[in-house]
């Protein structure tokens, strides 16, 4: 397949990243500060350049890729189906998981069931949580200032506030599978929502391992003995029937063992200045609204995706994008460095999954951040860490789950 071909799959149901910028709206203000910006990074580079070239400090994003383009990803669990019984994994599905990055889609919940939690999670966010958010009142209240709060930010976290979310991330038929691939003592260490509005574009694809997201730092601290493609293993659980037109979740099994995306993500967030100084003038352009006036912390995530297609020319060049319709109370466990994200919603209903990460409790979460920071429309407000840290337990060493559905 050519370049262009590949580019043109990937892209497929989702606007280029042209398109995606042209489409921020730009106040008057912002329009004039968009453009004393680029003047400014134009004429303060060739003097940037020169001092960092003197301290020594290059700017190589793509520098020693090839070291985790294909990076090993043994399951760390011990426990099968065939050892175990209960609900582990078959050794055939641990060695497809190995290989793809993803199983599934697997039954979890009946159709009822799911049902029944669809419209809890409607029904408290009605009632706005009860007030309870683990993203903290000034957060919060930025979201609704700006016309942003909905259910993806009111349910996030929700696992340490109520029961029914807690209890579906430690299912015991969860705890045993997710085992088989990350080893005893497993812990839930976020749980979100996923809501697509009606008639709402996809998310583009994305990528994470250690989960930088709007900090600098990452979420997840793993010994270095830690595969990086399998310090997390994601649950999608299919709320309601969900297919192409509702937007289904698409992913692009393997590339979880290529881990030069989320390098180069990581590479720019250390060194943001360098990364607008390197661009050129049109780049340079998209990255400020991108990640300055898009609010969108997917725009900023199209904008690595594009750069790193036109920087590393083989990168993704075998990849084939699938899409998983899905059942309701079915679900899906993948490798979060998979290449991931749903096609738009079509239809004239919102869609509703939930995501569950989990972690082993040899990994850091959130480890030397008291506050990680999180986007309101304004800037980001700074959520406490504390309740995170370490994780709620799922699975224990002796082969029993901690909770799960009564």
């Amino acid at each position: 397949m050519s370049t262009e071909a590949r580019v043109a799959a990937l892209y497929e149901g989702h606007l280029t990243l042209d398109e995606a910028i042209a489409s921020v709206p730009l106040s008057r203000r912002q329009k004039i500060e968009l453009r004393v910006l680029t003047s400014v990074i134009a004429v303060t580079r060739p003097l940037y350049w020169f001092v960092r070239k003197r301290l020594g400090r290059p700017f190589e994003i793509t520098a020693d890729l090839e070291e985790v383009a294909a990076v090993p990803s043994p399951a760390r669990g011990a426990r099968t189906r065939e050892t175990d019984q209960g609900d582990y994994l078959t050794q055939e599905q641990i060695a497809e998981y190995e290989q793809r990055g993803v199983i599934g889609p697997l039954p979890l919940l009946t159709p009822e069931e799911a049902t029944a939690l669809r419209d809890w999670v409607v029904s408290e966010h009605e009632a706005d949580w009860h007030g309870k958010s683990p993203l903290g009142a000034d957060a919060v209240a930025a979201l609704k200032h700006n016309d942003l709060w909905n259910i993806n930010h009111g349910a996030i976290w929700q696992e340490r506030n109520f029961d029914e979310m807690k209890d579906m991330a430690q299912h015991p038929v969860l705890a045993q599978r997710v085992a088989s691939l990350l080893g005893d003592e497993v812990v839930v260490w976020r749980t979100q929502i996923f809501f697509v509005d009606h008639h709402q574009q996809g998310t583009f694809w994305h990528s994470a391992t250690t989960f930088t997201e709007d900090g600098d730092l990452p979420a997840l601290t793993a010994p270095e003995e830690i595969p990086e493609p399998m310090i997390n293993v994601s649950c999608w659980i299919a709320l309601e029937d969900v297919d192409k037109d509702n937007a289904c979740l698409r992913l692009i099994p393997g590339t979880h063992s290529d881990v030069r995306l989320d390098t180069m993500i990581r590479r720019f967030s250390r060194d943001r200045v360098g990364f607008l100084m390197s661009m050129e003038p049109a780049d340079r352009r998209s990255a400020i609204i991108a990640l300055r006036y898009s609010g969108d912390i997917f725009m900023a995530g199209r904008l690595a995706f594009d750069l790193a297609l036109r920087l590393v020319p083989d990168l993704y060049e075998t990849a084939t994008p699938e899409h998983y319709p899905m059942r309701a109370g079915e679900c899906l466990l993948f490798s979060s460095n998979n290449l991931h994200g749903s096609y738009g919603n079509a239809t004239d209903a919102p869609r509703l999954a939930m995501g569950i990460r989990y972690t082993s409790a040899d990994v850091g979460i959130y480890e030397g951040q008291p506050t990680i920071p999180y986007g309101t429309g304004t800037g980001n407000s700074d959520i406490d860490t504390t309740p995170f840290r370490g994780g709620v337990p799922a699975h224990t060493s002796d082969g029993t789950v901690t909770g799960g559905p009564t």
